[in-house]
């Protein structure tokens, strides 16, 4: 019990006591309210504050363990709520906490089945959480990827192996037959049945030689979604058998393995949803743009006719003006007098 005791108690002395103990939010002081001078005082003494407190800090002398802490924070805090100070009180060990368990131990060695008592509900504890984050199931998926990787890896190897025989009975066949004479080796030849090897050709089912087929085609996500929702409905029939589930894992599993190779697995029917109808708006979108684009085309053609319309009138005004004036140029004579209008002298 005393080493159980001193063992936590050296776990808690690991912990740093601003981050294990409660700090007292009075000893917090906030300066937004105070006065200009005030403030500028408050702020030097805890400048200073700071600066012994590192200093402490530092001193290995002067440093405090967590447990040491908490002993004095206990003995300061037990006479102003009784007003009387108890020796025996103050002379017993602290209690280590361990909040996120819920567990209290004392450093008192009394009672042995207080520890039973908290070894039972730390694994109460443990199988609770074990059992929340699926940890039997995580491990099993593990170890069956672990032995199709085995798998695998053997089948490698011997297909590795399977070729580097065959290669190797290839050279010692060559190399008997190099040994051979000729009158030997033609014979062997003239023995032998030929070796017949035949080109491969690739035939498309339908359209161009070599083409892809109806059936290669990708298929669409409104079909991928029909897909998927019945794959979902086929799942919830499987899970009421024990084999139905253990299909379910099974495509599950490979889905996980796809994924894993850098595959897309479209299964799921809210995420193809979301697809289906974010593409629905960007189509409605490109739609609008492109009516848009259209329009202002129309806009912008009427403009250059109404201008081309414009600049052929201005061009025949002008050209009518010039006729116009080199008409009365003319007309004109070669003196002071001007346009002719009649005889100076009527006779």
């Amino acid at each position: 019990m005393l080493t159980h005791s001193r063992f936590f108690d050296n776990l808690v002395d690991l912990i740093p006591a601003k981050h294990y103990l409660e700090q007292n939010p009075d000893t917090q002081l906030n300066t937004r309210y105070l006065k200009k001078g005030e403030k500028v005082a408050v702020k030097q003494q805890l400048k200073e504050k700071y600066k012994h407190n590192k200093r402490t800090k530092l001193d290995p002398d002067a440093a405090h363990t967590t447990s040491s802490v908490q002993q004095q924070n206990t003995a300061q805090t037990k006479p102003a709520k009784g007003g009387t100070t108890n020796t025996t009180e103050a002379a017993k060990p602290a209690v280590a906490e361990l909040p996120s368990k819920g567990l209290r131990l004392s450093n008192n060695a009394g009672s042995v089945a207080g520890v039973d008592d908290l070894r039972e509900k730390l694994q109460k504890r443990l199988q609770t959480l074990r059992a929340q984050r699926n940890a039997h199931e995580k491990q099993q998926q593990l170890q069956s990827a672990k032995a199709w990787r085995q798998q695998a890896a053997e089948r490698s190897a011997a297909r590795l192996k399977e070729a580097a025989q065959k290669e190797a009975a290839q050279k010692r066949k060559a190399a008997s037959a190099e040994g051979q004479p000729a009158k030997k080796r033609k014979e062997a030849q003239g023995n032998a049945e030929p070796e017949l090897a035949f080109g491969r050709l690739e035939l498309g089912t339908e359209g161009k030689p070599g083409g892809k087929s109806r059936k290669d085609k990708k298929a669409t996500k409104a079909e991928l979604l029909a897909q998927a929702e019945a794959k979902q409905q086929q799942r919830q029939t499987l899970a009421a058998s024990q084999d139905g589930k253990e299909q379910v894992r099974q495509e599950a599993w490979q889905a996980a393995m796809s994924r894993a190779k850098g595959e897309k697995v479209l299964d799921d029917p809210k995420l193809l949803r979301r697809s289906l109808k974010k593409e629905a708006k960007l189509k409605q979108k490109k739609t609008a743009a492109w009516q848009g684009r259209l329009q202002k085309q129309k806009q912008d053609q009427a403009a250059k006719q109404s201008k081309r319309t414009e600049n052929l009138a201005a061009r025949a005004q002008a050209k009518a003006e010039k006729k116009k004036l080199k008409r009365e140029k003319k007309l004109l004579r070669a003196g002071f007098e001007g346009r002719k209008e009649g005889f100076i002298q009527k006779g």
